[in-house]
């Protein structure tokens, strides 16, 4: 166990760590090199946790259009971030391997996992003393490569069990509930009484499977006020330059997204609406309308154009360059 800060007479302040020989971690290279793609059918593309090309910027670029979406239209939306007590540590082994079972995952592989976990025991030295050996049967292993992957599949079924489909914000004509990174949780409807219902179905589908939320860590509406520091971007004749190369990056990461396959999420917030009318007056301007002018693109063309990534490259740099060019004129 290594202490990971705070009071080191507080045992929740350490963390398990798995030794595993190199015999043993060649084998699971092997084991989850078969998973893979098993684990990508039966992952929602609302969890982007440990997954090649995907992050916590995919789920801030979504919560970002929805706000905008929000703010532009008659209706509302409110957002609870969840985490759990002790998650990896509190993922029981038998619920993990019925789970895999369920969804059909090869049966001679979740036997091999299982052998992997079966017959753990440990002891706690302290002070010279030691304790009787006891079983382990809760928590993936810390520091083995497959039980990330193990973890994502086990909240996968929590949701699933929880039955929020049919609540959430709909967007485009789906219903998003929640926006997940691992263990890192947001959910998400247009309307507080959905909200509570959500918030406690998943409560109860993850106590069924040993996990508690974390009362402490648990937020709900979480406001942020962003300064753009326009007084001093304008005395250091910086704004429009500084402009120019955010929307360079944001035309990047939005080609980047729509043309990754395993992208439909943001492929739907991006190109949905929300259900309502919009508010009255001039709509502020957006994410999208920002690309949209710095490159000149109805979004449906950036969507096409996107496809081709070497294309797509060329034409940021062309439109940035104009920008460039323009402000440039601009100011003489």
């Amino acid at each position: 166990m290594l202490h990971k800060g705070g009071n080191i007479k507080d045992c929740s302040n350490y963390r398990t760590i798995a030794l595993i020989s190199h015999s043993s971690k060649v084998l699971l290279v092997i084991i989850l090199n078969r998973l893979k793609f098993k684990i990508e059918q039966e992952l929602s593309d609302c969890q982007t946790g440990y997954h090649i090309n995907r992050g916590t910027i995919d789920m801030l670029f979504v919560l970002q259009i929805l706000t905008e979406e929000v703010r532009n239209s008659d209706q509302e939306m409110y957002i609870t971030f969840i985490a759990y007590s002790k998650a990896f540590d509190s993922v029981k082994h038998n619920h993990l391997f019925k789970t895999m079972d369920v969804m059909g995952f090869p049966k001679h592989l979740i036997k091999l996992i299982a052998g992997l976990y079966s017959g753990q025991r440990a002891i706690i030295l302290w002070d010279d003393k030691k304790c009787e050996f006891f079983n382990i049967t809760e928590g993936v292993r810390q520091g083995c490569i497959l039980s990330p992957h193990l973890f994502n599949i086990y909240t996968e079924q929590i949701m699933r069990e929880a039955d929020i489909d049919q609540l959430g914000v709909n967007i485009n004509g789906r219903n998003l509930t929640n926006l997940r990174y691992a263990d890192d949780t947001a959910l998400m409807s247009d309307n507080i009484t959905s909200m509570t219902r959500i918030l406690h179905r998943v409560d109860e589908s993850g106590k069924k499977a040993g996990l508690k939320m974390n009362a402490k860590k648990t937020k709900a509406n979480p406001e942020s006020q962003v300064d753009r520091q326009k007084s001093v971007l304008k005395e250091l004749k910086t704004e429009k330059t500084l402009l120019n190369l955010i929307n360079a990056r944001k035309l990047k990461y939005v080609g980047h997204a729509l043309r990754n396959h395993r992208t439909s999420l943001m492929k739907t917030v991006c190109e949905g609406r929300l259900d309502g009318r919009r508010r009255k007056g001039r709509p502020p301007i957006s994410l999208v309308t920002n690309l949209t002018t710095a490159c000149g693109l109805s979004l449906h063309q950036i969507a096409q154009k996107s496809q081709d990534r070497a294309g797509w490259q060329q034409k940021v740099r062309s439109s940035i360059a104009t920008a460039n060019t323009a402000s440039g004129d601009a100011d003489r």
